[in-house]
């Protein structure tokens, strides 16, 4: 899984630096698959579904500031296809978001992770999204590739990271995240790359990257 990776060290705080030998990180575009525009017709079921992920994508976005919520105009109907940021699948279900380089200020912990069970690439890299990352994102089950570098995230990686089987693509480098980096990483059989770097990470790499 891991090709191959560094590691240093930077004063006390014992900062860990390590990467894939393919760490391009390409925050402008989707990874995953094709999809489709919101023209897309819905079933009865599918349009339910639809309206409870447009609700918590607002929901969120009442918790950003002022700023924020104005560069999001676009949100504010029950079909989060036509939304800023969102790409959905062929069946109007939201597929992608890509809100990386928006100057979006805000937590991750008013989003309701379970009412997107179909996205498959959330990009959010380049912001200014503070706090933790909730545990409640390994409800993305269908997750391909996670990007929330250059943020102003805290705390621990939650384990159940490890629990997000489709995942090829990791990227949580320049944070703010400390503790130690979980062995559960070390699951993500399909992993193929992997950015860490310029965080506050104590102990050493579990001998489970290595799988």
């Amino acid at each position: 899984m891991v090709t191959s990776f560094l590691l240093s060290t930077r004063s006390s705080l014992a900062v860990f630096f390590f990467f894939f030998s393919l760490f391009s990180v390409d925050t402008t575009s989707f990874h995953g698959v094709g999809v489709s525009a919101s023209s897309t017709p819905f079933s009865t079921t599918n349009a339910t579904e639809n309206k409870d992920e447009a609700q918590a994508l607002l929901n969120w976005k009442s918790t950003f500031d002022n700023h924020s919520q104005s560069l999001l105009s676009s949100w504010h109907d029950d079909n989060p296809c036509g939304f800023t940021g969102f790409a959905c699948d062929n069946f109007g279900a939201i597929a992608h978001l890509n809100l990386s380089y928006f100057s979006l200020r805000g937590t991750l912990d008013g989003l309701d992770f379970f009412r997107l069970a179909s996205v498959v690439s959330f990009e959010l890299a380049n912001n200014s999204i503070y706090g933790s990352i909730p545990s409640s994102i390994d409800n993305l089950s269908k997750l391909n590739s996670l990007n929330l570098c250059f943020n102003e995230l805290s705390g621990d990686i939650p384990p159940n990271l490890g629990m997000l089987e489709s995942l090829h693509y990791l990227y949580l480098c320049a944070n703010n995240l400390s503790g130690h980096i979980p062995r559960e990483i070390g699951w993500l059989g399909s992993l193929l790359e992997l950015g860490f770097s310029i965080n506050k990470f104590t102990g050493p790499i579990p001998p489970s990257l290595g799988n």
